[in-house]
Order: C-alpha cells, then structure tokens, then sequence
C-alpha cells in the first residue's frame, strides 16, 4: 500500500441528492489513512494527511459523485480583499480566468455575492508574493485552480491532479445496450449501490455478489466490471436473454451468470454470496408467476441473512412508505433517498450480516 501525506481538495458532484453525501463520506474515509478531512461547503472537501494512492486512484474511478482533485500548494487569508469595493458585475469570477489561466470555484456564494475583478486581482497578489516562485505556482502541464471560501475567508490555490470524465458512464447507459428495457436501472445509481455495499462490508475485495431480480443485467455490468463473480435471477425469459445479450455487448460473460428461476424460490446455500445487490420491482412490475404474493421483496429479503456470508451486506432500493416497517424490523436501514420524479422517491435500504 502506497502512502504519503498530501493535503487535497476534493470536489464532488451531488448528482444522487442526499446520496451523494454518502458516497462522499466511504470516499472519503477509503482514502484518508490518518489524518483530518473537513468540509468546506456540501460537495467540497478538505482533506490533510496520509492518503492511500492505491485506493484513491481507484475510488476515483469509481465513484459516481467525485469530478476534480485539486492538490493544494498554499492557503492565504483574503479577509481584507473581501473587503474591497465590489465593482458592479453580474458575472461569475470565470471572466477572470482567461487573465490568470486559472480555474476558480467560489463556495458560500450567491448571486448578489460576487468577487469583482479588484477583489480577484488583490487575491492572486497575496500568493505572488509568498514563498512560492511563479514557476510553482504555475506548473507546467497543469491547470491552476483557485478555490475561494466566502465563509473563512481563505483561498486555496492549487493544482487540478485528477478530473472524472462526466461522460464516462454514457456507454453503459440503458439506450446503448444490445438489449434495452424502459425499467432498467441508470449506471449511476447501479454502481453507487454496488459501491456502497462493497465500502460496507468487512471485506473489501470484491467476491460474489446476487442480483435476484436482475432484469437487463445493469447492476450485474457495474459489479462484474468492478471485478465481482455475479449471479443474476429474474423470472421471466426475454429480460434474462437480453441480460445475457448485454453481458456479452461487454465481455463480461466470463464472470456472469444467470438463472431462469423465481428469486423467491432460489435454490442457493446458506452463505452463499459476500454481497447482494438489487433494484426490486414494484408496482404494476411486481407480480410473479410462481407467488401467490403480489409482492416478492418481503419473501425474498426474509433469506437475504441465510444467503450472505458473515460480514457480507444487502443494498436495495425501493419506493419510500411502502413496507418501511416490515424492513426495518428485518434489520434493514434506511441510508438515504433517490429523488427519481414528483410522484416517486426510493429509499436505499442496507443490511450487513453480522452472524
């Protein structure tokens, strides 16, 4: 494990609602060996001390919600610039920029908040005339970034070491798939699950992991990808062959399997999997051909402790107010919400099998 003490500003996007600040936290505590993380606004965080590379140049390609590591060179007061006439502007400080080639983000702002020129230009001469030469405050090879907090009244100058691509789950997107389906689950949120189950669990190495209401295969792609053995359910026949179609769309076969059978029937052995990951259906989708329940999550996560391995973890989602008691009194957790549209938000239930 490689380790060294480094002092980051890691900014994240809440693209997940109030699911992002979890998948900030496990990144977070993931990466930090020892050491102190703060939070400087909702999706801006500080962190100083000894940092696990391996796992941050993992995590940084995983996470759903990370968008820029900006190592920091040096911080500097900017109270008396603050103070500064504000010149009238309703632009952002992104005008200046193109001046300093630097990028900025200014946090605990407002749109009536905004840093005139004078104010950016008294900010930058307080780093010109610390200790660093201009040649490490502009590396070269490397965009400059100035983040400005408005609450402490400090400014972090820094390098951009490491962006996430916005684009880089667009190929697994449902539409781009051999095989598509109007319930299937977005990629975002099918690796925020897989991810939060993995950072829950005793063990972090991926092993086997069940999908039992697998459909097209979205979550089964996240996991196998992240290196996980995978077993996929699903009742019905065409969802399952498209499932297997999108498996092969991605050489994954290897590491996946499906089975044609009724997740509530599912013929596994106790302690079988180290994780379980699903998006159950609901609704009018809920129906199954071989319950005379409506409902199959209830049967199903009654055997959720009986298939996990000791230290192993449930991750599920499912709409808000419905069966929340019968849930939680099967020792499921409610983490956080998915906001999806005006009449559907989805809990995100977890369970670890401490036995």
């Amino acid at each position: 494990m490689t380790r060294e003490e480094k002092r980051l500003i890691l900014i994240f996007k809440r693209n997940l609602g109030e699911c992002s600040r979890i998948d900030i936290d496990l990144f977070v505590k993931s990466i930090l060996i020892s050491g102190k993380a703060s939070y400087l606004s909702s999706n801006v965080v500080e962190v100083e001390g000894f940092i696990n590379e391996e796992e941050l140049d993992d995590l940084a390609f995983l996470s759903t919600t990370l968008k820029d590591i900006v190592s920091v060179i040096s911080v500097r007061d900017v109270s008396e610039c603050l103070e500064l006439f504000q010149a009238d502007s309703s632009k952002r400080p992104q005008l200046a920029d193109r001046n300093h080639g630097i990028k900025i983000l200014v946090l605990g702002g407002n749109k009536e908040n905004v840093i005139s020129p004078i104010q950016l230009e008294c900010i930058m001469e307080k780093f010109s005339r610390g200790d660093f030469t201009r040649d490490k405050i502009y590396p070269a090879g490397r965009k400059n970034y100035l983040i400005l907090s408005l609450p402490e009244k400090k400014a972090y100058l820094g390098v951009l070491v490491r962006t996430v691509r916005r684009d880089r789950l667009i190929y697994r997107s449902p539409e781009k798939r051999a095989f598509a389906q109007f319930s299937a689950l977005n990629p975002k949120t099918a690796l925020f699950l897989v991810n939060l189950s993995t950072r829950l669990r005793s063990e972090k190495t991926p092993g086997t992991l069940l999908d039992p209401f697998c459909g097209s295969g979205g979550i089964l792609i996240e996991a196998a990808l992240m290196g996980y053995y995978t077993v996929g359910l699903e009742i019905y026949y065409k969802p399952i062959r498209g499932a297997r179609r999108n498996i092969i769309q991605y050489g994954l076969y290897e590491n996946v399997d499906l089975v044609l059978t009724d997740a509530v029937l599912s013929p596994f052995r106790e302690k079988s999997f180290d994780a379980i990951v699903f998006d159950p259906p609901y609704g009018r989708l809920a129906p199954v051909k071989s319950c005379s329940s409506p409902n199959p999550l209830p049967i199903f996560i009654g055997k959720v402790r009986f298939l996990l391995k000791s230290g192993g973890t449930c991750v599920f989602l499912y709409p808000s107010n419905e069966e929340n008691e019968r849930i939680t009194s099967l020792g499921f957790k409610e983490a956080c919400r998915i906001f999806e549209h005006s009449t559907l938000t989805r809990s995100v239930w977890c369970f670890k099998n401490e036995r």
